[in-house]
């Protein structure tokens, strides 16, 4: 790989990277609020609580995923940290930690695609909620 491959290569996975985080970070911010509004809605007098209870669950569990997300970018810089020593490794610790690197992007990838599709059954919640408080407080 020529210097301008490795370059490109390196600001590549810095734009990933970045982007990542910051595709958590407002994905984390996003369920904070909804923990915050949620739970504050639960002691007022909105009709549904269960729904309003439910939501405050499923951002509680998205956000831990996030949170795990991004414990595994430590681990993975961790793991590229030792790469500066894999000519010193064996050709069974470089397969292991090959795999181990793989297992650990699978699991984001994993808990990427479940926040979203929490985050797309939390706005059917605020819908659902929303809905049943306009049809509560019509009657």
């Amino acid at each position: 790989m020529t210097d301008k491959e490795l370059e490109d290569h390196r600001y590549y996975a810095n734009a990933v990277r970045d982007s990542r985080i910051g595709y958590w970070t407002a994905l984390l911010t996003i369920n904070g609020i909804l923990i915050a509004v949620f739970s504050y809605a639960l002691f007022q007098n909105l009709s549904n609580k269960w729904l309003s209870l439910l939501l405050i669950v499923s951002s509680i569990v998205c956000s831990l995923f996030l949170i795990k997300n991004f414990k595994a970018y430590i681990e993975l810089y961790e793991f590229l940290g030792k790469l500066r020593h894999i000519d010193e490794m064996t050709s069974e610790a470089k397969k292991s930690e090959t795999d181990k690197s793989q297992r650990r992007y699978d699991d984001v990838k994993s808990r990427e695609e479940t926040a979203e599709r929490i985050l797309f059954f939390q706005a059917f919640l605020i819908v659902l909620i929303v809905v049943s408080q306009m049809l509560s407080s019509s009657h």
